[in-house]
């Protein structure tokens, strides 16, 4: 995701640094004497476009945006902060507050409890992290294929890390999915060649389907057998989920994998938003910042095209569906979001 962000960035600067360039055209040069007799009404050089208001008729002016394109790259950057402020809230409604009527389990007794859930015989399993605490580890593959066959090689890795943050009695949580596909080898006498990458990380709701190919000994590589599974977070999320919330303890989703490891001296990293705004949650902070962001950049792309006086009914009903469609959008997929992370029964 953030070098998706970074690549996009790069593109936008080189094209902006395109446009903005100067003309190489060359200038028509002057004449060496000046006529004495007044240019005739063909002649002479048209009048700048003028636009009608209440104060009568007067020049048009130029946006910014006109005189160089570098004015392009504030407005880039604010919709940069507006996504970043969108994920964060998004994230901060996913946070689980913790129960105030169940009595707080030390550090201890919580990881002691979350470890109890590998004996359930789930198609995960909890260990022991660093320098994050604990990581869950998908179990894809037959445990008797380890022992028969010499290589295994899987499409889809998926990782959670968690931290325990005894401080503000809260666990940190972080998903990694990479999806990687790179083989050359024989499928019997079939010539197989496969590769392909992909990343995501953060908050991460699937139901994600691989292949596992287990190789068999000996050159070239072959495949002796492959096993189709399938990754589904979501239930994973909700088994940690109910175990975090027994304990007394929230469950807190992070973006960033710096969020969820200790220091080297085992010190929990605090987060900066407490800090500045000690008596302001995280939700009401990034609900406030994200509507916020996204006003401010139309406003500036406004201020740029040429003020207020490029504002025309057709803009503004424009920007009206624009925003019914993006809000709409995200407020669906974060309901959606909500719905999923929900414990429900099981029949």
């Amino acid at each position: 995701m953030a070098r998706a962000w970074l690549w996009v960035a790069m593109a936008a600067v080189a094209v902006v640094a395109a446009i903005s360039a100067p003309s190489s055209r060359a200038q028509p040069t002057p004449a060496s004497t000046a006529s004495l007799v007044p240019p005739l009404a063909a002649d002479r050089p048209p009048a700048p476009p003028t636009v009608q208001n209440r104060g009568g008729v007067q020049p048009a002016t130029k946006g910014l945006v006109d005189r160089s394109a570098w004015w392009l790259l504030p407005g880039f950057s604010l919709a940069l902060l507006m996504v970043l402020a969108m994920m964060e809230f998004t994230r901060a409604l996913l946070a689980k507050p913790a129960p105030k009527d169940i009595e707080l389990a030390d550090a201890a007794e919580l990881r002691s409890r979350l470890m109890a859930l590998n004996a359930e015989q789930k198609d995960y399993r909890i260990v022991e992290g660093k320098p994050w605490d604990l990581e869950l580890d998908w179990n894809v593959v037959p445990a008797s294929w380890r022992e028969r066959f010499a290589k295994i090689k899987v499409t889809t890795v998926y990782r959670a890390r968690m931290l325990l943050d005894e401080s503000r009695h809260e666990v940190r949580w972080f998903e990694i999915l990479r999806t990687s596909s790179f083989f050359i080898g024989f499928n019997g006498l079939v010539p197989v060649f496969r590769w392909t990458v992909w990343t995501w990380w953060g908050y991460i709701d699937v139901q994600w389907k691989g292949l596992a190919y287990a190789v068999l000994p000996g050159f070239p590589p072959r495949i002796g057998r492959v096993h189709r599974f399938s990754v589904n977070t979501v239930a994973a999320k909700q088994d940690i989920r109910k175990v975090v919330s027994q304990c007394g303890w929230s469950f807190q989703p992070r973006l960033w994998w710096f969020q969820v490891r200790r220091s080297s001296d085992g010190q929990v990293p605090g987060v900066l938003l407490a800090r500045a705004f000690p008596h302001l949650s995280e939700r009401r902070f990034w609900g406030i910042l994200y509507p916020s962001l996204y006003v401010l950049f139309f406003l500036y792309l406004y201020a740029i095209t040429g003020g207020w006086s490029s504002v025309t009914p057709q803009n503004a009903l424009a920007i009206l569906a624009f925003s019914a469609l993006w809000w709409g959008i995200w407020g669906g997929a974060t309901k959606l979001l909500l719905y999923q992370s929900e414990p429900r029964r099981r029949k």
